[in-house]
Order: C-alpha cells, then structure tokens, then sequence
C-alpha cells in the first residue's frame, strides 16, 4: 500500500531531496560574525517566548546544506526534540511552509507544530517535529536510496498545482509554463 511505502522511504532520502531542490537554493541569514550571533541570540529568547519553550535548550543545526533558513535544535525539559527554521526572508518563511503543507501525507515531512510569521522586527519561523535519522553523505548512496530518492521525487513530480509560477502568489500564477 502506498501509506506502507511512505513509511519505508528513509529520512536520510528525504534530507538528501531536500538539499537538492533548487527552488530552495538561496542564500540565509548568515552567522558568521558576532553581530548575527548576538541577534541570532537576542531572536532565540523572543521565540523561546512565542513558542512557549522559555525552558528548552536551543543547538544550532550546522551543516554545508542550509541554504534559506537558519535551523535549530530545540530539546524541551521533558526531553522531546523538535527542529525550529528561521528563514530571514519572508519568500522563503512562505515557500517553506507552502511545500511542507503540500506534500504532508504524500511524501515523509516534518509535522509543523507552530508557525511564527515574519514582521517587521522579527524572522518567520517554523517550529516542526523533529524526524529520526542523520544528514546524508553522497558517500552514504547507493542503489537502494537512489531509488527512494527517485521514489520522492516522482510523488513531487505528479504533484498537480494551479499554474507555473511561484506557487504562494496564487494571484500571480500563469497557465503558459514559459
């Protein structure tokens, strides 16, 4: 059955199609120097407010496939984990939640929990379930995930959608895909 299949495509795929999609390439908010961290950590004690998690612990996520969000880790006292994206362009807070809303029960995602929207002095972010599993090496293919990988991708090319275009501007979508 098509819901015993999903539960065998592995989270290591999933990481792997996700890194890849170039609709999500772009650059996020940077953390290289100590004027982010110092706003990175000014944000996290607003989130720990909005999101109720005022007594979880926050871990970076770095890894070389972060490209529109910054991503945490975020443990609260009783111990369940949850992975917090803080995209600092609202394009990408939109698109994000666009996609994880569009594939949920088609392709495996992580269940969003919380939403915090973008305004003018604070970043979208999206407080989702924090699946099991590690980030993929290209070291780490082989045959048997190349073709889960192939699996996922053709449940999100089958995927029908109103138009072509940036698909959160419904207003703005076109029947000619040129």
């Amino acid at each position: 059955s098509s819901d015993l299949h999903q539960r065998k495509v592995s989270w290591r795929a999933l990481s792997f199609l996700w890194s890849c999609m170039p609709f999500l390439k772009s650059t996020p908010l940077s953390l290289d120097n100590k004027n982010s961290k110092e706003i990175m950590n000014h944000l996290i004690a607003q989130y720990k407010q909005l999101l109720d998690l005022q007594d979880s612990k926050f871990s970076l996520i770095e890894h070389e496939d972060a490209m529109v969000a910054v991503v945490y880790k975020v443990t609260t006292a009783s111990g369940k984990d949850y992975v917090l994206k803080i995209c600092s362009r609202r394009g990408d807070y939109l698109r994000e939640t666009y996609f994880l809303r569009s594939f949920e029960g088609k392709i495996p995602v992580p269940r969003i929990i919380h939403l915090v929207e973008p305004e003018a002095d604070i970043h979208g972010a999206i407080l989702m379930e924090c699946l099991p599993g590690n980030f993929l090496n290209v070291t780490d293919i082989n045959e048997k995930l190349a073709y889960e990988i192939g699996c996922i991708l053709a449940k999100i090319h089958a995927t029908k959608t109103q138009g072509y275009g940036d698909l959160t501007q419904t207003n703005q979508l076109s029947v000619d895909p040129r």
